[in-house]
């Protein structure tokens, strides 16, 4: 590949300058002289042409200016003066004792005299007291029954678990004798025994519980024991 330069734009037109300038000498020398010593001339200009070196001369480079950089300081901030704190006066208040508690007069107590009942005869005590064991009901130990007294049985399993135990029950008896209400009031460990003892106790019959001669309701109190010997 073939190397193509290319001049600057005032190399150019530096060059075209010389080359002009110098065919303008030639024109003016071909005027003034005489033919002879033109056509000598012209002979010389239409010779073979003698090797000419043209220099160009580097164009000037333009200096740049150097800009100095000052440094620009910062402008340091004012210190700020703190305001002077404000203290305001307290003004103390006068100090207004409390008011003085007035006391009431106290009155003094007169005695009153108190009414003496007449005493209680034994009729009107028999008539309480059998109305306050109508409202209260004893819990009692004595068993008083009627027939004979059914022994509850001992469930096969619980002989075969060698289960033992006390099962306390409670039993509510009226007036007349009858049985109202049967509940555990102590069950043992084994729900077995706790369902022989009250299916046993449910069986029985009872008699009324009499206080001073009055039958009164009761209930009577019933430990059942499982034991194997």
């Amino acid at each position: 590949m073939e190397n193509i330069t290319f001049l600057s734009e005032e190399k150019i037109n530096l060059s075209v300058a010389i080359v002009g300038a110098f065919i303008v000498h030639i024109f003016v020398l071909g005027w003034i002289l005489p033919s002879s010593t033109q056509n000598n001339i012209s002979s010389e200009i239409f010779s073979p042409p003698t090797n000419v070196s043209i220099r160009f001369v580097s164009p000037v480079k333009k200096v740049q200016p150097t800009v100095q950089h000052r440094e620009v300081l910062a402008d340091k901030p004012t210190p700020k003066k703190k305001a002077k704190p404000i203290i305001k006066k307290v003004e103390k208040k006068p100090i207004v004792p409390p008011p003085l508690k007035t006391f009431n007069k106290i009155e003094p107590i007169t005695p009153q005299a108190t009414k003496i009942d007449p005493p209680i005869t034994t009729k009107q005590e028999n008539a309480e007291f059998s109305k306050a064991v109508q409202n209260v009901i004893p819990v009692i130990n004595e068993i008083n029954m009627k027939g004979r007294r059914i022994q509850p049985k001992y469930p096969k399993r619980s002989i075969k678990m060698r289960q033992e135990g006390i099962v306390l029950l409670h039993v509510l008896i009226s007036k007349v004798g009858k049985r109202i209400k049967i509940k555990i009031h102590k069950p043992s460990q084994y729900a077995l025994l706790n369902k022989a003892a009250l299916k046993a106790v449910k069986k029985w019959t009872f008699s009324p519980y009499v206080v001073n001669g009055v039958p009164v309701r009761s209930w009577v109190e019933i430990p059942i024991e499982f034991k194997i010997q």
